[in-house]
């Protein structure tokens, strides 16, 4: 029996919906979070001569936290958001606050990124122990970082410091994410610079001519 043409329109009807339920839902847009801050906040109207000069290593991500995804946590389990994404990674993201906000101190200035000829009197290191939201206890987003803070070409550690923000997230948005995420970062860099300020009695004179002025 040959079939009809309302046959033909059920079987091509029953393989759409087949298709349709076998792909799933079309993957969620894209979004990327931009919270690095426009410039240092530093409340000055003039420069303050830099009398320190802080060499900053660029600092590095434990590998559970090393991607652009954004991180979620619920408890000690991290998820790697499938929609939203740093515009900048977890580790250029706290480099750049730190070193903007080293730059308002004054007398104390910092230059990135690290080389060995580089004049300079004190090297900082970091790793970032924490950058994502958390779930558990209250939905908010945190910062973690261990600083070292070194003599001039790495020579001595001086200091080192653990430093822990976090900030709260008033809805599971982009916004409201980005929002808590700008305002921890700026706690830790802060965090951060005024640890600088207080070891700046740590760090010994230089302790010769860099090459690049013997050259000259």
């Amino acid at each position: 029996m040959k079939p009809s043409k309302l046959d033909g329109a059920v079987i091509v009807a029953a393989i759409c919906l087949c298709l349709g339920g076998c792909l799933g839902q079309p993957p969620p847009v894209e979004e990327y979070l931009r919270v690095g801050a426009d410039g240092p906040e530093c409340g000055v109207s003039e420069p303050a001569v830099k009398t320190i000069v802080v060499a900053v290593r660029p600092f590095k991500a434990l590998d559970n936290l090393d991607r652009q995804a954004v991180l979620v946590a619920d408890g000690r389990v991290l998820v790697p958001s499938m929609r939203w994404y740093w515009e900048g990674s977890p580790e250029a993201l706290l480099t750049a606050a730190v070193e903007a906000r080293i730059n308002c101190l004054p007398g104390v200035g910092a230059v990135s990124p690290y080389r060995p000829r580089l004049t300079h009197d004190a090297a900082l290191s970091g790793t970032i122990s924490a950058f994502n939201i958390q779930e558990q206890g209250g939905l908010r987003f945190l910062a973690g970082l261990r600083l070292e803070l070194w003599s001039e070409q790495f020579g001595e550690l001086l200091a080192t410091t653990e430093i822990k923000a976090e900030a709260p997230i008033s809805g599971f948005t982009a916004a409201s994410v980005a929002e808590a995420a700008a305002a921890a970062l700026s706690d830790a860099a802060g965090q951060a610079a005024q640890w600088i300020e207080q070891n700046q009695g740590a760090i010994p004179a230089r302790s010769g001519v860099d090459e690049e002025a013997e050259a000259s």
